[in-house]
């Protein structure tokens, strides 16, 4: 049951819930109806499809199977929770203040249910506006919202002073419309008269020529002439008093536009003077606006001066970060492996090393890239080799048979095993340079030091 089903009974329920279904979009009011048995019944009833052409048969069945069971909570709060997030500005200042630390202080400190939503007076009228009224009569009637009487009486004074002035301008237009009526009955009556008059005056010329001819009914037609003569002036007095009927009617009816007119005038100024007022709003924004885009450039600026610093910092570091590459781009590993003394098996290691290296423009064998991606390089057969081997089951069906399956990978066993070979020989090739070749203060600069040869042993 709604908090305020009492408060809302002076409100218009129906119009207020068909206000709501209108500025819903059309998929979310085809699934209210879906989710609704009795009113999908109802909608689709001789052939009918839940389409957007038959939108406000849809809203009208709605309404009506709402009122039926005098607007049940589990069907209006549904409308409501897909309107209420449609509501803008009204949305956002109410949220906001609901999830607000304050006013769950507010709720513990007065022993309120964690679900009540309660306005004090003074928020209230922070945020009631007259131009969101549509708005508040949805919140008072279907809404959790616990409003107070005086809360609710603010919302139906204004919505009950729009109403009679509504009401007042429908009567005068309805009395203009009876007056209007009156005045064509009036004339109609007044033109009959006329008629009536014109017949009578060419009865009289007729009496009069029958005078003439005939003698003897003089007398009869002098009585029959005064008798018209007579009834003239009685249609002439009542054609005078309609004419002074008609015309104070006229007179009345234009003190009346008059009226009418001058209020029109005064609530078009004030309306005018609102407009005056949220102009000068807009002004004082605009200028506010413009402090902060300023502010903006200022700080962008600022930006743009610390990026640059900060990308100058980024490059020295990546720099600081190459020695190792370096060094290891400069060694002569032909010149190395003639000066190392190798046994049989490890030179054996080295050759295979050899074949692992890119060779320059003087066909001399260097790593082209850093020492960490020619390692993953040198790994990636490595990996390949144990995943196509876990994957044998799968694979061999793959292939065709066991036997090109494994013919296949002969090459990678070789491979790897040449790889792991050039791996253990450049662990210790390494380990010599840098332990053996060079002191700790070299390996204290960002550069290779200038005493070192190609071979990478100090000169």
């Amino acid at each position: 049951m709604f908090p305020n089903k009492e408060l809302a009974q002076h409100i218009n329920r129906s119009e207020v819930l068909k206000g709501m279904l209108k500025e819903l979009p059309w998929n979310t009011l085809r699934n209210l109806v879906q989710s609704n048995t009795r009113i999908h019944k109802r909608c689709t009833i001789g052939g009918h499809r839940l389409d957007t052409k038959w939108r406000e048969r849809i809203e009208k069945i709605f309404v009506q199977e709402a009122e039926k069971e005098d607007f049940p909570h589990a069907l209006c709060n549904a409308v409501f929770v897909y309107w209420y997030p449609q509501q803008g500005e009204l949305y956002d200042q109410l949220e906001k203040h609901f999830n607000s630390e304050e006013y769950q202080k507010f709720l513990k400190d007065n022993e309120y249910n964690e679900n009540d939503y309660i306005l004090t007076d003074e928020e209230f009228d922070r945020f009631f506006s007259v131009s969101d009224l549509r708005q508040w009569r949805a919140l008072l009637c279907f809404s959790p919202l616990k409003l107070t009487e005086d809360q609710a009486r603010k919302i139906l004074d204004s919505t009950q002073g729009n109403q009679e002035l509504l009401a007042q301008l429908e009567e005068r237009d309805k009395a203009l419309e009876e007056k209007e009526s009156e005045i064509a009955r009036l004339n109609n009556e007044l033109e009959s008269a006329r008629a009536r008059l014109d017949h009578l005056n060419k009865e009289v010329q007729q009496l009069r020529r029958q005078n003439k001819d005939q003698k003897q009914a003089d007398s009869n037609a002098s009585k029959q002439l005064a008798a018209v003569q007579k009834e003239r002036q009685r249609l002439q007095r009542q054609v005078e008093e309609a004419e002074e009927k008609a015309e104070n009617i006229r007179q009345e009816s234009e003190k009346e536009l008059l009226r009418k007119t001058k209020v029109l005038q005064d609530e078009l100024n004030r309306r005018n003077q609102e407009l005056k007022d949220w102009r000068n709003k807009y002004e004082n924004q605009c200028a506010k606006t413009r402090e902060l885009n300023e502010k903006i450039g200022k700080l962008e600026k600022t930006l743009g001066d610390e990026r640059i610093v900060s990308d100058k910092n980024r490059k020295e570091i990546k720099r600081s970060h190459r020695f190792v590459d370096l060094l290891v781009e400069r060694l002569d590993w032909t010149e190395i492996g003639r000066k190392i003394k190798l046994t049989p098996q490890l030179k054996l290691r080295f050759n295979n090393l050899i074949r692992s290296l890119h060779y320059d423009e003087n066909n001399k064998p260097k790593i082209n890239t850093s020492l960490e991606k020619f390692w993953n390089q040198l790994q990636k057969q490595e990996k390949e080799l144990i995943e196509n081997i876990a994957k044998s089951d799968t694979l061999e069906v793959e292939s065709g048979t066991v036997e090109d399956f494994w013919s296949e990978l002969e090459d990678s066993f070789e491979d790897v095993q040449i790889s792991l070979e050039a791996r253990t020989i450049l662990i210790q090739i390494l380990r010599q340079i840098f332990y053996q070749t060079l002191e700790m203060k070299d390996l204290q600069q960002d550069v290779i030091p200038s005493s070192m040869s190609r071979t990478g042993k100090k000169s």
